[in-house]
């Protein structure tokens, strides 16, 4: 029989940054007490249409004539959404299942050794749920589990089993108590929403979409504008947005934003 502490629990970890750089204060990790049985992943794509309305995959597109049989707007293209992801787990103080935090919160603080799970919720409340002031929200998580969970971003490039999202939304449902009324089993389930950084993000040139682009050695201003745009005349508005003192005041390396133009403007 294989050696249980040989299983390798799934774990997210809490970050203050999009980037997983710089981590919460402690606590800033949790480990599941159990693994998994199943994951639940729902991969969308958007598209937008010529009259500017969005539709995720497989829907038609919105215009009245469409809808009326009398003309077809093609769908096209902006971006792959980062697949969201559901956990259902469940939590247990009775001691028929391995504690990930050898004991330390299975019992009350005040001496009376009461078996509960209201600490390792508190605790995972702390690590997925409780606002970050530096972020304005919950914190940023990366979920390290297996090899089914998707990459940190839609390039296929980048790994998979390491999933970076935030928490989406969280449900417990209490379902055995102690005779004194502590809670002792519960089942929560977990729905996280992907999020990816902007420069790993996998999208077409669309002028309907933010860009993030590293300058190239030879690039220009006006070039970049064409390319993402359809027209170099652009520049000085790019120049504005990145605070650049001239437009020509780039150089290979540095990373530009590119924002959606009004059409109007266009």
């Amino acid at each position: 029989m294989a050696n249980e502490s040989l299983v390798t629990k799934l774990t997210i970890s809490a970050f203050k940054d999009i980037a997983c750089a710089t981590a919460i204060e402690d606590p800033n990790e949790l480990i599941l007490q159990v693994n998994p049985q199943e994951i639940a992943l729902k991969f969308t794509v958007k598209y937008g249409d010529a009259t500017g309305g969005q539709s995720a995959a497989g829907s038609v597109g919105s215009s009245v004539e469409a809808a009326a049989g009398n003309s077809f707007t093609p769908q096209v293209f902006q971006k792959y959404e980062m697949p969201n992801l559901r956990i259902d787990t469940i939590v247990d103080a009775t001691g028929v299942l391995e504690d990930p935090y050898a004991n330390t919160y299975w019992s009350m603080d005040d001496g009376s050794e009461q078996p509960t799970v209201e600490f390792y919720i508190e605790r995972m409340k702390k690590v997925l749920y409780n606002w970050q002031s530096e972020e304005h929200g919950p914190p940023f998580l990366l979920i390290n589990w297996g090899s089914v969970l998707p990459s940190h971003s839609n390039d296929s490039s980048h790994p998979e089993g390491r999933y970076k999202c935030q928490l989406g939304e969280m449900e417990i449902k209490y379902t055995l108590f102690s005779a004194k009324g502590f809670p002792i089993r519960a089942e929560i389930a977990l729905d996280f929403i992907g999020v990816e950084d902007p420069e790993k993000a996998v999208t077409g040139y669309s002028p309907d979409l933010s860009h993030l682009i590293e300058v190239k050695y030879g690039d220009n201003l006006p070039a970049m504008c064409k390319k993402i745009y359809g027209s170099p005349e652009f520049f000085l508005q790019i120049a504005k947005v990145n605070n650049l003192p001239s437009i020509y005041a780039i150089e290979p390396g540095m990373k530009l934003v590119f924002p959606p133009l009004e059409k109007a403007s266009r």
